[in-house]
């Protein structure tokens, strides 16, 4: 069937309905919301669990819509247990012959989801925002409501044209992005938090093992005695060393001297007895052992005997 529009009319010979001035504009004006203001038709958290929609225009399928004042409006009580997600929409309603902001009341679950809009020949809606109801929660905040007005599938932004500006990628990736920061802080800190009890694990064992090495050589003041300890350890001359390397160096020690006063003993008797002029003359004072390249002797105390290698 042909149509066209819209001419005057002669005896009544062109009459034209609502519908079709509907379908008139909404061939060259898109659906959604008004963009200027930015606030128009937002969704505010109110007091308790009151919200408010702000002043502002829409345009649903060639039919107009405004808001001239803050509407608010109660949330039903949320549970005390589950949680869910209240849809705020724009509704045109062709069997009632308007358009209106209505809340659109998601099921209680553990992981809600925001109920699903009417597109249809009777109804069509906008989603201007989803409210996330906590369980158990007496007031909202605006931390719990997504603003869906710039999602092109959801609402969107009128044109001149039919085509409306496609916003839903930029909000996807400014979504992508939060999640993806909010995850990689969150892994951060598990991390750490993993790495710290770990080590405070560590240090623990490290100070139980400790204590249970001293615990016998402290008397009734534990503090006063482990101190005088301290500073007695700190006021030595000595070098500290183990039991065991103390052990060590005195048989090394012992060893050493013992090999020493044999072989100056040995050239002593030897020298005297091959014609020395007496024992005392003749006596090895020292004994030291050197490499075979070496030629300049000068620093070798006399009657010190060499031994190369």
């Amino acid at each position: 069937m042909q149509k066209s529009s819209f001419f005057n009319s002669i005896s009544g010979d062109r009459r034209y309905k609502a519908e079709e001035w509907a379908e008139y504009f909404s061939s060259f004006i898109g659906n959604g919301i008004f963009p200027n203001p930015s606030t128009n038709l937002m969704v505010q958290a109110g007091t308790g669990m009151n919200i408010s929609i702000l002043p502002g225009k829409a345009w649903i399928n060639g039919y107009f819509y405004q808001n001239t004042e803050p509407l608010t409006t109660q949330l039903d009580t949320a549970d005390g247990i589950l949680k869910r997600i209240d849809r705020v929409v724009v509704c045109w309603s062709l069997a009632d012959r308007s358009i209106s902001v209505t809340i659109k009341k998601g099921a209680n679950s553990s992981t809600p989801a925001a109920p699903a809009l009417q597109r249809d020949a009777d109804v069509y809606e906008l989603a201007l925002g989803d409210i996330l109801v906590g369980n158990g929660v007496v007031a909202l905040s605006q931390a719990n409501i997504t603003d869906q007005r710039l999602n092109t599938e959801l609402c969107g932004i009128v044109t001149q044209t039919v085509v409306t500006i496609d916003t839903s990628q930029y909000t996807a990736q400014l979504n992508t992005l939060f999640s993806e920061a909010q995850a990689a802080v969150n892994g951060q800190i598990a991390s750490l938090l993993e790495q710290l009890n770990a080590q405070l694990d560590e240090n623990q064992a490290e100070f139980e093992a400790w204590f249970a090495t001293i615990q016998n050589i402290l008397d009734k003041n534990a503090a006063g005695n482990l101190f005088n300890l301290i500073e007695q350890h700190k006021n030595d001359t000595a070098p500290h060393v183990t039991s065991a390397e103390k052990a060590a160096w005195n048989a090394l020690a012992a060893v050493t001297d013992f090999m020493r006063t044999s072989a100056v003993q040995t050239m002593s008797e030897k020298l005297v007895a091959g014609g020395a002029l007496d024992e005392t003359a003749a006596q090895v004072r020292n004994a030291v052992i050197l490499p075979s390249t070496m030629t300049d002797f000068s620093a070798v105390p006399n009657k010190t005997l060499i031994f190369t290698y």
